[in-house]
């Protein structure tokens, strides 16, 4: 058995360009990996049982997908970080007869590009199934992927996911690429790579993460991000407040204990 990866790109220079060129490929072939990159893709997954579409671009693969005469009946799942828009979708694009059940494994890091593969990515991460119109046996199906994986597999609503991830990942990205935005502005980059201590360094690292991509989740998810970012700022002005109005006597032990923490 194998793994086929099927690239849709308006060339195939640029879709090469995007995995990392020819080296990519050799390393695929390597990995085990039937690798099949064309701009009229759609032939080629004609006979597949099931997908997961590891692209920003959903609207067009849901388009590309729902013009597939498929020879069995085609499970459509995903690994998106928003659920509500991607399964909306999903239901307006998707025809009835293709069940989608949608994913979201919670093990990514900054580094993109088939040279940064970890062959156990997946191992006791938590993956979130969330969004689904399928039959039980498609998302039994789903869930054994990712549990053979290594994955923890749990289901929630679209909505709740959203609201999870907006606290815990979406939040934490925008604080990271502002640390990184307003060091560039106060620092050289000198000072920053001779000076960053660990502490800077773990927190700036997600910064690191495509800016496009996050910039595209961010919107996507900008209602419950927003609601986040808003008590945060509350939580900044509280301590700005505080230590204008720290007096004398009041220790910085006073300070972070009742305002910090």
């Amino acid at each position: 058995p194998y793994a086929s990866i099927t690239g849709h790109s308006k060339t195939l220079f640029n879709f090469s360009k995007t995995v990392g060129g020819n080296e990519a490929e050799d390393d695929l072939k390597n990995l085990n990996f039937k690798f099949f990159a064309s701009s009229k893709f759609l032939s080629a997954l004609i006979n597949i049982a099931w997908c997961i579409v590891g692209t920003p671009e959903y609207q067009v693969i849901f388009s590309d997908l729902a013009k597939i005469s498929f020879t069995n009946r085609i499970i459509v799942s995903d690994v998106g970080s928003i659920k509500v828009d991607i399964f909306k979708q999903a239901l307006k694009i998707l025809p009835k007869d293709y069940d989608f059940v949608g994913g979201h494994p919670i093990a990514g890091t900054e580094k993109i590009g088939f040279k940064n593969l970890v062959t156990d990515l997946f191992k006791d991460k938590p993956i979130f199934i969330s969004g689904i119109r399928a039959k039980k046996d498609s998302v039994k199906l789903i869930k054994e992927i990712w549990n053979g994986l290594g994955g923890q597999v749990y289901l929630v609503s679209p909505e709740q996911h959203d609201k999870i991830f907006a606290h815990l990942s979406h939040l934490p990205h925008v604080l990271a690429f502002g640390l990184k935005n307003i060091s560039n502005k106060s620092l050289t980059r000198q000072e920053i790579s001779k000076y960053g201590g660990t502490s800077y360094k773990d927190y700036s690292r997600i910064s690191m993460s495509s800016e496009q991509l996050w910039s595209e989740i961010f919107l996507s998810n900008r209602r419950n991000l927003a609601k986040g970012i808003k008590n945060f700022r509350r939580y900044l002005d509280k301590v700005a407040v505080s230590y204008t109005h720290l007096r004398a006597h009041e220790t910085l032990r006073y300070l972070v204990c009742r305002v910090l923490l």
